[in-house]
This record gives structure tokens, sequence and C-alpha cells, in this order.
């Protein structure tokens, strides 16, 4: 090492920390002891650890008791909660005999098992109530049902009534789906449906009552309202109205309703009307058609 390089600017060394032994530059170790030795010595004991010092600082072993938490150690003898000594724990007996008192108000896990049971076999029940309603008829389906049964009975009973006048009958039947639009029937087992009544209109050859109507079909899967009308008019073919022969062939693939009294005289016109409500993919499938009444 060049001193001329390493020293250089140096004018003087700290004095009793660096000495020359022998021409060797060394650190003053003894120095440093001594001071280390001054220091400690102000803390009033030994010089390398200052045990009173450290006795103010944590918990002397004899005064340590015994820290094992173990019940059967630190517990050993206590039979209730009301023997714990107030200077080990804050003793709060009010606190205590509060929370204790007011475990009355909670449900054990039994007792929530069991109501969780409870309301599971509820909502079961409710599922399966439901379900279980497709297997009922609907208010109006009833209603239809007694009405075809009532406008039976009524039929037979005034057929006796009518025993000598002369029956007469209209068939209509038509090929393939009447859907969601309005239409008009033709009489007869060939003709066409057509969207203007004058196309499917026919005369009144004598007076005459219908009185009721049969239908049959393939298929009906119409869930709303279709109805089939007899419509009449007694000037020309572009002026028909209502009659009361008016039954909802809703979701019904065959039937009657007898208790009708729609008059013609001779010369009258007369249409079959099918008239539905909504439901575009709903249909009705070569629905056929008997009018029944006598001559008057």
């Amino acid at each position: 090492m060049n001193s001329s390089v390493f020293w250089n600017g140096l004018n003087s060394f700290l004095s009793g920390w660096l000495i020359n032994n022998q021409g060797i530059l060394e650190f003053n170790d003894v120095k440093l002891n001594s001071t280390i030795d001054e220091r400690a010595s102000n803390f009033g004991d030994n010089n390398s650890w200052n045990e009173n010092y450290a006795n103010t600082k944590y918990v002397l072993e004899s005064n340590e008791r015994n820290l094992d938490v173990n019940s059967s150690v630190f517990w050993n003898g206590l039979s209730n909660v009301r023997g714990i000594l107030g200077s080990l724990i804050i003793n709060d007996m009010g606190w205590i005999d509060n929370t204790v008192n007011n475990l009355v108000n909670y449900y054990t896990k039994n007792e929530i098992d069991l109501k969780l049971s409870q309301k599971l076999d509820a909502s079961n029940s409710i599922s399966n109530t439901v379900n279980n309603l497709v297997n009922y008829y609907t208010k109006n389906e009833i209603d239809l049902k007694l009405s075809q049964k009532q406008n039976a009975s009524s039929s037979i009973a005034s057929s006796s009534i009518n025993e000598n006048k002369i029956p007469v009958s209209f068939i209509s039947t038509t090929s393939g789906d009447l859907k969601k639009n309005v239409v008009y029937l033709p009489l007869g087992t060939s003709g066409q449906i057509s969207t203007q009544a004058s196309d499917s209109s026919w005369i009144i050859d004598k007076d005459l009552v219908i009185t009721g109507i049969l239908w049959n079909s393939n298929i009906n899967s119409r869930i709303n309202p279709s109805r089939i009308i007899l419509m009449k008019s007694v000037t020309s073919k572009n002026f028909f109205s209502d009659t009361n022969l008016n039954v909802n062939l809703q979701g019904f693939s065959k039937g009657s309703s007898l208790n009708f009294n729609a008059s013609f005289n001779q010369g009258d016109l007369a249409v079959i009307k099918y008239e539905p409500t909504g439901g575009a993919n709903e249909r009705i499938n070569d629905l056929s058609i008997t009018l029944v009444g006598y001559y008057d």
C-alpha cells in the first residue's frame, strides 16, 4: 500500500484510540473495554448484567406462581364460576348471571334442527299440493260440464214435448286445423272454411228451431276460449248477427250442448262461425259439428 497515496492529507489520529505497536497501527481495545465498564457502572450493578434493573421490568420467578392453564392444575378445587377470586380475574357476576339467564332465549341445536325439518316438510307439502292441481278441473271446466249435463237433461225433458215435431239437423265437417283466426264453417263434409260469412252461409228452407249442438274432433289443444256461434241474417249475406247458440269448445275434443232456442224463418240465412281468443299454437283438428232442432 503506498502511504503517500493512502494517508495523503491525514494530519493526526484520534488520541488514545489508535496506537503504534512496534510500527503497526492498532485499535486500542483496552480503552474500549474501559469505556464499556464505565458506562455499565452507572446502573449501580455488575458491569455485564444489571439484575436489579431487570427485576423492575420482569416478573420474579418467586412471584410467578403456577402459570399452567390446565384445568386440573390451575383450576383445581374450583367448583363453579363464583369461586374465581377477584384478584385472578374480573368477577363480574352481574354480567355472568345476565348471560346465563339470556340463554333461555336461544334455541338448542335439536330445536333448530326440528324447526328446519318442519319448514322443509311444509315446503314439500306445498309443492305436492301445487303439483297435484293438474289432476283437478278448473272452475270453468266444472261449470261447463255441469252446464252440458243440465242441457242434456233439459233436452231429454223437451223431447217428449216436441215428440210430434219433425226433427232437423245440419252437418259441418272441416279438414285440418282451426287455430287463432276467426273463420266460417261450411255445411256438408267436403266444403272449405272461409274468412267471409257470405261464402259459407246457407238458406233455411222451412221455419225451424235449432236447439243444440254436438261436436267431435281428433285433437283439441285449445286452452284459450274457442267458441262456435250460430249466426243469422234476415236480409242479406252482408248482415249477420249472433243467435243464442254460443258454445265454448275450449279443451274438449267432444261434447254437446242441447239447451238453445235459435229460431229461423223460411228464407233466412244461417252460418256457423268459429271465434277463438289468442293461442297461436293451439288447435282443433278435423272438427265435426251437428246442429239439431226441429221444424216449427
